[in-house]
């Protein structure tokens, strides 16, 4: 008896790890990760809600959480990329993985149920930025402005011609656009002049 339940228990451990995986490979993309120590190159897959992703290399399979990782990029067929960014927010002792609306200096981040206090309220907007590798809520506009050094006179008057108030994510994701591709112009000018 007590040898058919080591069988039982046996095969119910062996088994586990195969059932306990919800991932399925065919949404495997091609792309990259850039962790603390390499970048590397293999298919994989982003779950934001678990702070995890899968990466498959040749006949490998891996598991990154946000803890280890920078950075996530995918490569969509069109060419286009898809950008997640690992980083720490608030009291936090953890990292979070949040999509990238917007790349650049200051990325324009999304995700939604992370709170700043450990119990406090997570019906706070869902949008987030980085700046030096932390993530930061979003301010009042004359902030956000105040982000892309150099910029203020240029992204002010976008702002007012536009009429936005940066209150939906279609005029977050413009400004932030506009405000990463004019502070890419300013870097290029400055640096022609040395």
């Amino acid at each position: 008896m007590k040898r058919i339940f080591f069988l039982v228990l046996a095969l119910v451990i062996l088994h586990a790890p195969i059932y306990g995986q919800s991932y399925h490979t065919s949404s495997l993309r091609d792309g990259y990760v850039v962790t603390f120590a390499d970048t590397i190159w293999a298919k994989i897959q982003v779950n934001v809600e678990d702070n995890d992703v899968l990466l498959k290399s040749g006949n490998n399979y891996s598991h990154l959480h946000a803890d280890q990782l920078k950075k996530v990029v995918l490569v969509n067929p069109e060419g286009t990329t898809e950008v997640y960014y690992a980083a720490y927010f608030g009291i936090h002792l953890k990292r979070f993985l949040f999509t990238a609306l917007v790349d650049g200096e200051v990325p324009l981040l999304y995700r939604e149920g992370v709170a700043f206090e450990e119990y406090g309220s997570s019906n706070r907007t869902p949008y987030f930025l980085m700046t030096k590798g932390s993530v930061h809520t979003l301010g009042k506009k004359k902030e956000l402005v105040g982000l892309f050094k150099g910029q203020q006179v240029v992204l002010s008057d976008f702002l007012r011609q536009s009429k936005s108030k940066l209150e939906n994510e279609e005029d977050l994701i413009a400004f932030f656009k506009f405000g990463n591709n004019a502070s890419i112009k300013v870097n290029l000018m400055a640096g022609e002049d040395d």
